[in-house]
């Protein structure tokens, strides 16, 4: 790497595969001068197995899979373990909090179970209309073409909680922007 006031003028990489297997980061040095030692390095491991690009370790740490490539086990300063059944998540557990989730025929989630506290999605085909966690209420509200275009919340109170309503803004990409 050369550099000049400052700034990188040139660096070369040499790769014998797509597959990262390390990161270094360095600081920056007196000009013309090539960094010596990183100052932070992240390593990443792979299988030699079936799929040879499945990253099997990061930082040291191992990370585990089942036969079908679901993550089961990882840990990246706290541990995360997950159930599955199929391609379907319904379990996981990280910083003390446990999670399960149940799915409809379709597959679609109908609900999600934080630390005891359900909160349940109601479906029109595959689209989420409304959810409700400890009586309150979330509706949300869609264009004629099912685009997301606001919500509605209710407290859990409906003696003295009101809807409610938020927009979302969106450019002329169509991305949201903001909610008002």
């Amino acid at each position: 790497m050369k550099y000049s006031r400052s700034r990188l003028l040139a660096s070369r990489q040499t790769r014998t595969s797509y597959i990262i297997t390390s990161k270094k980061t360095y600081a920056l040095t007196a000009e013309g001068t090539t960094p010596t030692s990183a100052t932070s390095t992240y390593s990443y491991g792979y299988s030699s197995g079936t799929w040879g690009d499945l990253l099997t370790s990061y930082r040291g740490q191992a990370i585990t899979y089942d036969a079908i490539g679901n993550p089961l086990s990882y840990y990246n300063g706290s541990r995360y373990t997950f159930t599955w059944t199929g391609r379907q998540l319904t379990g996981a557990s990280y910083d003390g909090n446990t999670y399960t989730f149940t799915y409809n025929d379709e597959g679609i989630r109908t609900s999600k179970t934080k630390n005891g506290v359900t909160t349940t999605y109601y479906l029109n085909g595959s689209q989420i209309m409304a959810e409700e966690t400890n009586g309150n209420v979330t509706v949300y509200l869609y264009d004629s073409q099912g685009l997301p275009i606001g919500m509605q919340y209710h407290g859990a109170d409906y003696a003295t909680d009101a809807w409610d309503t938020y927009w979302f803004e969106k450019n002329l990409q169509g991305e949201q922007t903001k909610n008002d």
